[in-house]
């Protein structure tokens, strides 16, 4: 392997196979593991198969480089580290308001019971599952969501859409 990636690089890749628990991504010849607790600072999905696509386009910070074993890991989160809401910086409440990004619709979304939902960004780097409330969200489109559940713990939050 080519030493051209150095861990801190910041690359755009896409996405080649999901799993479970990562995002399998190419950038030229190498492939790069995004683990699930990679993509968000906010554990609001049990699967990133909810996340992305196979083809998708993802901007990611290579975390770590195994060139022995030909393992290079990989991360979304890392490139927003002050939209970390556990560490002080964003000051994330119940009955928060904030204005979200509509990234994805989910078919079948674990964080809603098995029904549709939306993965949506509350900020770059922390995501939540927004369950159908039977409203048609476009995406790409902002909307406002109210945090109503945070639980420290799991470091996971639940949001309803609110009213316009």
């Amino acid at each position: 392997m080519k030493a051209i990636l150095n861990e801190g690089d910041i690359v755009d890749v896409v996405v080649k196979r999901k799993e479970v628990y990562g995002l399998f991504c190419q950038f030229h010849e190498y492939e790069i593991l995004v683990l699930i607790t990679d993509i968000s600072w906010i554990a609001s999905f049990c699967s990133c198969e909810q996340v992305a696509d196979v083809g998708d386009k993802l901007r990611i910070k290579i975390t770590g480089i195994d060139y022995e074993h030909n393992r290079i890991g990989g991360s979304i989160k890392q490139l927003y580290p002050e939209n970390n809401p556990w560490d002080g910086s964003w000051n994330i409440h119940e009955g928060m308001t904030i204005r979200a990004k509509v990234k994805r619709y989910v078919k079948k979304a674990d964080r809603c019971e098995d029904k549709p939902g939306y993965f949506v960004e509350l900020k770059p780097g922390s995501c939540a599952m927004l369950c159908d409330s039977g409203k048609d969200l476009r995406i790409n489109t902002l909307i406002n969501v109210i945090i109503t559940k945070i639980d420290l713990n799991k470091r996971a939050v639940e949001i309803e859409l609110a009213e316009e």
